[in-house]
């Protein structure tokens, strides 16, 4: 037997994010009902139904979104700041159009066969310091 959701949908789209997002962030039932303006029934309810985890992804979507602005604008902060160390190293992990260049290795044997294990050790070139 097929269980029915106990709402089909929510009234307002963008209050369910709202709790979806304050409950991400650790509020109770009771504080993200307050912020929202809907009983904790409501919330309670919503939280059992099917569609809760798409909800819940585009909380959490809209929350990495404003960590990437934070990030970017903290990163800003650091190019005046700080060091040119530190402002590479944030931008080659956290914006790919930063990400240094793929190395590619073509490991040969001239000809001759390869052992069963293979050991590649990858170093990374020194780059000069900025300051």
């Amino acid at each position: 037997m097929e269980q029915r959701d106990p709402v089909a949908r929510p009234s307002s789209y963008d209050k369910a994010i709202s709790v979806a997002y304050l409950r991400l962030l650790g509020a109770t039932q009771l504080e993200a009902a307050k912020a929202a303006g809907l009983s904790t029934a409501t919330i309670q309810r919503y939280e059992i139904c099917s569609w809760w985890p798409d909800i819940l992804a585009e909380a959490g979507r809209r929350w990495l979104a404003g960590v990437t602005c934070g990030t970017r604008r903290g990163l800003e902060k650091l190019i005046e700041d700080v060091d040119g160390q530190t402002v590479r190293w944030s931008a080659e992990r956290l914006i790919p159009e930063f990400a240094p260049p793929t190395v590619k290795t073509d490991v040969t044997s001239g000809g001759e066969k390869l052992p069963a294990r293979v050991e590649v050790v990858l170093v990374r070139p020194k780059v000069p310091d900025d300051g």
